[in-house]
């Protein structure tokens, strides 16, 4: 007799543990959609927030420079998320503009991970001219040449981000390709080939692991680079920090033209070389 009446109490408390797990499930569910929800408005906020790569990674004449904390020498002003990886003096710089004219000069040129600065510490065609940026981004066809008669130089070409035509430092060079020659004056090249490639593969790759970009920011290029004791290129080991106050850019005057490069500048030994590397 007991047992048969304690049997509709379990029944009446079985049926309200299945009410409440239903209730539980419900709520279960709609804390599991008011997080998705707030994930989603979380990563639109990070995506409008973001800065315009084209703008960070824009081909360009001029690009900002500022002074070295280090050394007070000139160096490209850093863009956001950038590493520097290295920086190559004794250098001849060219390129052919595609409305017509070139630009030459001589200095040093820095590798990051983003683009190539090329600027003219030494002598330029031209006072207007201080620097010349190359985005690894838009780096087509580099080859890397060692003609049997002159210097190694490093031949490319590049053209301006669609959506930088409205950006001064990159009106001179719209309308077409850049061809573009740095020519080495002393001194090997393997490590620079090396670290160049390496972060031409990771570019074109899209590779969010960027090994050589984060080993430069964390120091330890040191432990990734192969070192030729015959390339005199500079690693950074720690980031330049720009001095405040010292940033400076130069106005590119469009309609003047520049001057042919003087007697005595070397002039690349286009083609006949004995050796040359090439990424498509």
């Amino acid at each position: 007799m007991e047992t048969i009446t304690l049997l509709p109490r379990f029944v009446a408390r079985a049926s309200e543990l299945e009410k409440m797990r239903g209730e539980l499930a419900m709520e279960l569910e709609v804390v599991q959609k008011e997080r998705a929800d707030a994930a989603s408005e979380l990563r639109q906020s990070c995506v409008a927030e973001a800065p315009k790569a084209s703008v960070a990674l824009a081909m360009a004449v001029n690009p900002l420079l500022a002074q070295d904390g280090a050394n007070q020498s000139l160096f490209p002003m850093p863009e956001t998320g950038e590493a520097f990886v290295l920086k190559r003096d004794n250098i001849d710089f060219e390129c052919s503009l595609p409305r017509g004219g070139k630009l030459w000069g001589r200095g040093s040129f820095f590798l990051s991970s983003k683009r190539i600065v090329f600027v003219a510490l030494d002598k330029s065609c031209r006072q207007d001219f201080r620097s010349f940026a190359i985005p690894l981004q838009t780096l087509r066809k580099p080859k890397f040449e060692q003609p049997i008669f002159g210097a190694n130089y490093l031949a490319g070409s590049t053209r301006p981000l669609p959506g930088t035509e409205n950006d001064q430092t990159a009106a001179p060079l719209l309308g077409g390709d850049t061809v573009f020659y740095l020519t080495f004056r002393s001194g090997g090249c393997n490590t620079f080939l090396q670290l160049l490639f390496q972060l031409l593969s990771e570019v074109q790759a899209q590779n969010s692991q960027n090994t050589i970009a984060q080993a430069a920011q964390e120091g330890r290029l040191n432990q990734v680079a192969y070192v030729d004791p015959s390339d005199p290129s500079v690693l950074y080991l720690s980031q330049p920090t720009a001095v405040a106050g010292s940033e400076e850019q130069t106005n590119f005057q469009m309609d003047t033209p520049s001057a042919p490069p003087p007697e005595g500048h070397p002039q690349p030994a286009r083609g006949g070389g004995n050796q040359q590397c090439v990424i498509g």
